[in-house]
């Protein structure tokens, strides 16, 4: 790259940027303030590393949480005329799928292994409980699913439990049936990559002599075990870079832990930059996330600093009830409208999903377009699921969970009595369900020929085509497109996400050229924020969300609703120290959402669990100054 363009770049950072950009072979905490340009520097930095420390890309490793991220990353590189083919940059998951697959062997796996996204986990968990006599109506299958990710997060295998209950042998048996099954959910991607590293040295040591240097971002979610795997690899070099704020860790529930960021500092005596202009909202709206967050006492300490002026006070409505309140929103959009601001450019913020509809209500009641904003991405959608599943089943037809699926889509008469029979004889002669179905000669199972015969078909015509042309295939000869065609209500919008996939397919191979259908697969289940073309940021529309779903999110005017004790910060919170902190720390992600207007609203009483409950108003209320709010009538 043109060492001027690095130059030109680097001059439009502020000090303190640009001091963590340019920083030598060394390890650092920078500790980045919400909407003080955090992208820029990391994607600054990585060009210096390249241009000035001399190190080529493939040495380097950009690890974040979304592909989004990643991607925008290797955007901003690009324009700078960074050579981006050889870096390593993806989320986590991701990464580590990529080093499972080249070393599957090692790992104990088979490369075509198939991951698993968290509804097909709970899927393929109860099945396996069925397989081994246990009933799923008789367990909580959500607790025990809960506990077996969380042990994995921490690196505990079944047989390191110090507790010897149903509860660990029911995690023994998962493990056994995922390998027999050849599938891994998330949690195993990180956790068998770790293991893969610890049980072979000279894998973990060729990977830590690559990695030079290595950049994470939003390492305040980092969990436990995710601070493992980044200590070994960057064990040779040393050379951790890691960009956070614990003011904005907000996935306890997950297992992140914002402490990471102190053991950084520890482990890597990396020194500690703060990053605290915010060149996104006005000075109201930073001065109130300031008073609201320094209520907090576990944090490592820093200020928001505005770059643009006061601005508008903090509008403050208090509602006699939920759907008053609602109303309020509505009526407040409309007058926001008319001063031109576009409906995109407004959002409401909730704590929990049931908040939502009775803001959809007055929204629809006032005809004001809107989208509930972290919905199902576009792999989750029904039939795109389904084309998935034809797609795998073409590729490796033992694969049980596509199999499943599909069996009887279309509808093909087979009820899951036979479905049941088939896998207890899949299971008392080791093969897949697949191979059950042509071994067995139980009258019953005939029924299964049909299916058996149309994945052979996908199998011939998909062999050696394109991405985008197996894609085509599948979705006609599979029945799909003619189903959907019958059906009059719903089949157009689902037509148009099956096309949509051709597309997804086409972009993914002109993104990924040396890529083949696997990585596809992968692609489908890992790339958590991809969405159709359809689902367009910039559709002139309100989104409504989770506090949760709009971190990394900006917009002109924000609504915060249902600010109550109990509903925000959350009841589950309530007496609980570090559980406040965390919905403090939500409270100051929701506030800096807000560029130029914020909105906090609340009502006396409201529905909840099908009863009406009087309402305490929120102490977030309490905690901003006064004088930075105006109450309207």
């Amino acid at each position: 790259m043109d060492k001027n363009v690095l130059s030109d770049h680097l001059a439009k950072l502020n000090p303190d940027q640009y001091r963590a950009a340019t920083l030598g072979n060394q390890s650092a905490v920078i500790l980045a303030a919400a909407g003080s340009g955090k992208t820029s520097t990391l994607t600054c930095r990585i060009a210096h590393i390249v241009e000035s420390l001399g190190v080529k890309p493939h040495n380097i490793l950009a690890v974040t949480f979304t592909n989004k991220a990643a991607k925008e990353m290797i955007h901003r590189l690009s324009k700078m005329g960074l050579d981006t083919k050889s870096l390593w940059v993806g989320t986590f998951h991701g990464i580590c799928n990529k080093i499972l697959r080249s070393h599957a062997k090692e790992a104990g796996l088979q490369k075509s292994f198939t991951i698993m996204d968290s509804n097909e986990q709970e899927s393929f968990f109860k099945r396996m409980l069925r397989a081994n006599s246990y009933d799923p109506k008789n367990l909580n299958v959500s607790d025990l699913l809960d506990k077996i990710n969380g042990y994995k997060e921490v690196g505990w295998r079944s047989d390191q439990l110090k507790i010897n209950s149903q509860e660990r042998t029911i995690y023994a048996l998962y493990e056994k049936a995922c390998i027999t099954d050849n599938v891994v959910d998330f949690g195993e991607l990180l956790l068998g990559c770790y293991e893969l590293f610890k049980n072979h040295p000279h894998l973990a040591e060729s990977y830590a002599e690559k990695f030079e240097h290595i950049l994470v971002d939003e390492f305040q979610d980092t969990n436990e075990l995710q601070y493992k795997w980044l200590k070994i690899l960057a064990s040779k070099h040393g050379n951790l870079f890691a960009v956070g704020d614990d003011d904005q860790s907000i996935y306890a529930f997950r297992g992140a832990k914002p402490e990471n960021l102190t053991l950084l500092k520890r482990d890597f005596n990396a020194e500690m930059i703060k990053i605290e202009k915010n060149y996104r909202s006005d000075a109201n709206i930073l001065e109130a996330a300031n008073a609201v967050i320094a209520n907090n006492t576990n944090r490592l300490g820093k200020n928001l600093v505005p770059t643009r002026e006061k601005g508008n006070y903090i509008l403050s409505y208090e509602a006699l009830n939920d759907a008053e309140e609602s109303a309020f929103i509505a009526d407040e959009i409309k007058r926001l409208r008319r001063a031109n601001i576009p409906y995109r450019n407004m959002a409401i913020l909730y704590r929990t999903n049931g908040q939502s509809r009775s803001l959809e209500k007055s929204l629809n009641a006032m005809n004001i377009p809107y989208i509930i904003y972290g919905g199902f991405r576009f792999f989750d959608r029904q039939e795109v699921k389904h084309a998935m599943a034809f797609l795998r089943l073409a590729h490796n037809p033992n694969d049980n969970m596509a199999f499943l699926r599909v069996v009887n889509i279309p509808a093909r008469a087979i009820g899951p009595t036979a479905v049941q029979k088939l896998e207890v004889f899949a299971q008392e002669n080791n093969v897949s369900l697949f191979q059950a179905a042509q071994m067995c000669d139980d009258k019953n199972q005939k029924k299964f020929m049909p299916f058996i015969e149309l994945v052979d078909h996908l199998q011939r015509i998909c062999a050696k085509k394109s991405l985008s042309d197996m894609v085509k295939n599948v979705i006609v000869e599979s029945g799909l497109e003619a189903m959907y065609e019958g059906d009059k209500k719903e089949g157009p919008e689902r037509l148009d996400n099956l096309y949509e996939l051709i597309s997804a397919a086409e972009v993914f191979i002109q993104e990924n050229k040396e890529a083949d259908i696997e990585e596809f697969l992968a692609f489908s289940s890992l790339e958590s924020d991809f969405n159709s073309k359809k689902r367009d940021d910039n559709a002139d529309v309100v989104k409504l969300m989770t506090v949760h779903a709009s971190k990394g999110l900006e917009f002109e005017a924000v609504f915060i609703s249902g600010l109550e004790e109990g509903l925000f910060p959350h009841a589950n919170s309530i007496g609980e120290a570090a559980m406040i902190e965390e919905e403090r720390r939500l409270m100051y992600v929701a506030i800096t959402r807000a560029k130029k207007q914020l909105y906090l609203s609340r009502c006396e009483e409201r529905m909840l669990h099908g009863q009406r409950n009087g309402m305490v108003k929120s102490r977030f209320f309490r905690e901003i100054p006064t004088k930075l709010i105006q109450k309207i009538k």
